[in-house]
């Protein structure tokens, strides 16, 4: 992995809710040895943010301002396309003997794009991810996607691998390069509804006519509470809305990274 990319990374961890609030304590911690009220204060700041991000309310909210963008569309109303490209992290590999890929929570994107495929809406799937370190069969998550798409009636012929990206920023211009050299000209951008937003500006800036079609949708609308204990359990802390909010909050700050790094417009940053 370039050193830049691992070093934005790297710093991210440090934006997100938990190394934030993690970076908060222990700066609180410090300070407290001299300022003891304002060190106080700061470690339980940094507790009660922890807890805000925690709460499934506040998950929700976050997860809805990204995905109510790229409303649900039937496989049967997506225009046809030149190729479908389906966006990595979805498929892992593992070092357990006899077992060839793992399905991660975002696998709905492969399995949209083979039902995309089947449908006729392009002939051809672009199955994009980066390196990983593995053993055969696989030597990248791309193939390991590939193999999944011809388990779900993707002929092999059908299937482009592009590999050696690690962030979006540079998948969208791998897929450029793989689209000039075919002479294609619009694809079906599959990805995670919450990360449609940022995939789709990138693929847009890159000068890639790209029709999103999201999927892996993960807030929950139109809830109705009867009981006021179940209106309660919206705002206590739990794990999984953590690394929900987690999830959007990367979202956003990767947006505005993108537009620092040029791979999305300032007019798309507006957007």
């Amino acid at each position: 992995m370039p050193f830049a990319i691992f070093f934005s990374k790297l710093i991210s961890v440090f934006v997100l809710p938990l190394g934030l609030c993690l970076a908060l304590i222990i700066a609180g911690a410090v300070v407290a040895r001299w300022r003891l009220k304002t060190g106080t204060g700061l470690m339980l700041g940094a507790v009660g943010l922890l807890c805000l991000f925690s709460a499934p309310a506040v998950s929700d909210y976050l997860l809805k301002s990204l995905e109510h963008r790229y409303s649900p569309v039937a496989v049967e109303d997506y225009p046809s396309a030149d190729a479908i490209v389906v966006l990595g992290g979805a498929v892992g590999v593992t070092d357990m003997p006899g077992i060839e890929a793992d399905l991660k929570d975002t696998s709905d994107r492969v399995f949209f794009a083979a039902r995309l495929y089947r449908a006729g809406k392009a002939p051809t799937v672009m199955a994009v991810t980066g390196q990983v370190d593995c053993e055969d069969p696989f030597k990248s998550g791309a193939e390991a996607m590939a193999w999944l798409l011809q388990e779900w009636g993707v002929p092999a012929e059908a299937i482009v691998n592009i590999s050696g990206s690690y962030v979006t920023g540079t998948d969208a211009a791998l897929v450029k390069a793989a689209m000039e050299e075919r002479g294609m000209k619009r694809v079906l951008l599959v990805t995670s509804a919450s990360h449609m937003r940022r995939a789709l500006a990138t693929f847009q800036t890159a000068g890639i006519d790209a029709v999103p079609a999201a999927t892996d949708y993960e807030e929950i609308d139109c809830r109705k509470w009867t009981e006021e204990k179940s209106i309660l359990m919206e705002y206590l802390p739990d794990a999984e809305a953590l690394a929900r909010s987690t999830r959007a909050v990367k979202e956003y700050v990767g947006y505005v990274y993108y537009g620092w790094r040029g791979w999305i417009t300032p007019s798309a940053l507006d957007d």
